[in-house]
């Protein structure tokens, strides 16, 4: 049996709460013009089209008083890019949770997807993004964990606040439902995820995970898969009541910060 390794990814999330994508390398390609601007920026037609920056830098399809010339055109060009995964289970990106402004003892609701200070993985994103371009959908577990908030200059004690994350459809890149279920009832059919509520008590450990989704071998589409926690949604909130406490005599407002470590796991298989 092989077992294949966990996938982490670390986010923020602040009260002050919060909760990743690189594009492959561009290559510079050449303008043409058939407009060439001199030194004084008079602009005169060219016979055939050139390399813009021999003629002042910009693509000029030129005419003069409605006249074109024989190859009156500009061109410029841009590039297309994709990384493309092939027989990988990888989380492609987790979301960022900003609760705003929050009174010890309250519950909050999710405000909205930045933090200027999001952790590496991070990228202010507003869901969860799996993409399964194994073979065949052999199954995977994904998990969420939080440590305890602190506040961002330290002063602070650390707070247990609780992120809720409630359940939430499992969709495609299309927006359908990924599910492979056929009964007629779309309802029942459908694949969501699980609601967890996760805590932690220490700035640097994270608290017990709580279970996101457990999906099993060919119950779904493989590829891009997505889980939506936007303020849209209405299906994250933060708990600053249970445990909580904010001591000190002079009136303040601070800033605290947890660290979420979202765990993908790729369900074992048996080697033939």
């Amino acid at each position: 049996m092989k077992l294949s390794k966990s996938v982490l990814a670390g986010s923020l999330a602040t009260a002050g709460i919060v909760l990743g994508a690189i594009a492959p390398a561009l290559t510079a390609q050449a303008a043409t013009t058939t407009g060439s601007v001199d030194d004084n920026g008079n602009v005169t037609g060219l016979a055939t089209a050139d390399d813009a920056a021999k003629h002042g830098g910009l693509a000029i399809a030129y005419e003069d008083g409605g006249k074109t010339t024989t190859t009156s055109e500009a061109t410029m060009n841009s590039n297309a890019n994709v990384k493309v995964a092939d027989g990988v289970l990888m989380l492609n990106e987790v979301p960022d949770f900003g609760f705003g402004t929050a009174a010890i003892g309250s519950k909050v609701n999710l405000q909205e997807n930045k933090y200027s200070n999001q952790e590496s993985e991070s990228n202010n994103n507003s869901a969860v993004q799996i993409i399964d371009s194994r073979k065949s959908a052999a199954g995977f577990k994904l998990t969420a964990g939080i440590t305890g908030f602190s506040s961002t200059d330290k002063s602070a004690a650390v707070q247990p606040f609780t992120l809720n994350l409630g359940k939430t459809a499992l969709l495609d890149g299309d927006g359908a439902n990924i599910t492979t279920a056929n009964t007629g009832s779309a309802a029942n059919d459908a694949l969501n995820t699980d609601a967890i509520s996760i805590s932690g008590k220490d700035a640097d450990a994270v608290g017990d995970p709580g279970t996101i989704a457990t999906l099993a071998k060919d119950t779904y589409k493989t590829g891009v898969i997505n889980a939506s926690y936007a303020p849209k949604d209405d299906n994250v909130s933060l708990d600053l009541s249970k445990g909580s406490q904010i001591s000190g005599t002079t009136p303040s407002v601070k800033s605290y910060n947890a660290k979420i470590t979202w765990t993908l796991t790729a369900t074992p298989t048996v080697e033939p």
